[in-house]
């Protein structure tokens, strides 16, 4: 059965004065017994007097079985295997630099531990020709990682290890070959790529847009296109409206170092002078085909008195000061109601005058005829309209009664 139990790095025992990760498994008299666990969990203690540079009141406030923490290593005995290691000693930096590195290398044996146990491999074989060479290369072997999940084969490739064979005289030779046999590396490869593939990274900036040139809105559009148009297919930037001024870029990628790039570009794009847009032309107003105007026709010999208003019931009511509509409106009649039909209308005297009028108008102007219904021909139904014109005070100022027929717009 292969061996699954194997220190992360290649020294197997740590350096003084470095910071290293321990575990509390049990507190006796003198101190605290941990277990480093980045060197196979080899047995390390911790005196009382170095839990704190302060007086210590209660050690169980200060550590706790079963606790993960950084810790300062004191001494190590290589002969007899004893490490002594400080809590007090160790800086806020240290204890950042130990937590970054300790991730880093459990996420690393994780994966070698896997490949090991999958394949039937020894585990420490397996960090001796694949591991620890990334690790004197790369600084880590979580960078060589990162770079097998793009490129594995400039990263594998170049790992090779000795063996020795008989020679044609008999004696051993010593033969480079291949680090790792094709099951292994693609076994190491899965696995850092189902591991290790980065997510997508989603950034956003909120911005505001305001332009007060003419046609601002065609500018502020132009702007959002050139946005848009600022992305790539691996890293496209959407642009939405929040609300006036204010909108919102988005766009996601695997390298945020390019989409910090690309989020100052396009904001610049966005930011740039607009492109002037010419002015359209003065509005040429559309010619008269023809003017009606709903008026009596008067003598030429007694011309209209000039008015200032163009409605012609208005103007009739100007002229015609002694008529029963302008009549009734002059005696205070500010409240009418709208009659619901002609036998209404008739019964009061401002609308009785409306309708008198309106036929007079009609009349006047040669709007209609009377003649006898043809035989081949089908009448058509009229309705009486009822309006009341207001004021701007409140008061009225008119009532309008027009006759149009069934199915027509008035006109």
């Amino acid at each position: 059965m292969p061996n699954l139990e194997c220190r992360m790095y290649e020294a197997k025992y740590p350096e003084v004065d470095m910071a290293v990760m321990i575990q509390v498994k049990h507190i006796a008299d003198m101190g605290a017994y941990v277990s480093l666990l980045e060197y196979n969990n080899i047995e390390g203690m911790i005196l009382f007097s170095e839990l704190s540079r302060r007086r210590i009141r209660s050690v169980s406030s200060l550590i706790k079985v079963g606790r993960q923490e950084p810790v300062m290593v004191l001494r190590v005995d290589r002969d007899k295997g004893y490490i002594d290691l400080s809590k007090r000693r160790v800086s806020e930096e240290d204890i950042q630099a130990c937590e970054e590195r300790y991730n880093k290398s459990k996420l690393v044996h994780s994966i070698m531990r896997h490949v090991a146990e999958t394949l039937d491999l020894d585990l420490e074989d397996l960090y001796v020709h694949v591991g620890w060479p990334l690790y004197r290369k790369y600084g880590h072997a979580f960078e060589a990682f990162k770079l097998i999940v793009t490129d594995p084969d400039s990263v594998l490739d170049p790992l090779t290890r000795e063996v020795k064979e008989d020679g044609p005289d008999g004696q051993a030779v010593t033969k480079a070959v291949p680090a790792m046999t094709p099951e292994v590396k693609d076994a190491l490869v899965k696995n850092i790529r189902r591991r290790m593939t980065p997510q997508p990274l989603k950034i956003r900036a909120d911005i505001e847009m305001k332009c007060f040139q003419f046609d601002g809105v065609l500018h502020i559009k132009e702007a959002m296109r050139k946005a848009e148009a600022a992305g790539s297919d691996d890293c496209p930037v959407k642009i939405k409206l929040v609300a006036p001024p204010l909108y919102v870029l988005t766009t996601q990628t695997l390298d945020k170092g390019e989409e910090d790039d690309l989020f100052v570009y396009t904001i610049r794009q966005v930011s740039s002078p607009a492109t002037p847009i010419p002015a359209p032309s003065a509005t040429v107003r559309p010619s008269i085909v023809h003017v009606y105007s709903r008026r009596l026709a008067t003598p030429d010999s007694d011309p209209s008195p000039a008015s200032s208003s163009e409605d012609p019931v208005t103007t009739l009511t100007d002229l015609a000061s002694d008529s029963d509509l302008s009549i009734a409106l002059r005696k205070g009649k500010q409240s009418v109601s709208v009659p619901k039909s002609v036998v209404e209308a008739l019964s009061h005297p401002g609308w009785r005058a409306a309708l008198e009028e309106e036929m007079m108008v009609l009349d006047a102007n040669g709007t209609w005829e009377l003649v006898p219904l043809p035989a081949d021909k089908r009448a058509i139904g009229c309705k009486w309209v009822f309006t009341v014109k207001m004021n701007p005070d409140g008061s009225v100022a008119r009532l309008k009664a027009r006759i149009v027929a069934k199915g027509y717009a008035q006109t």
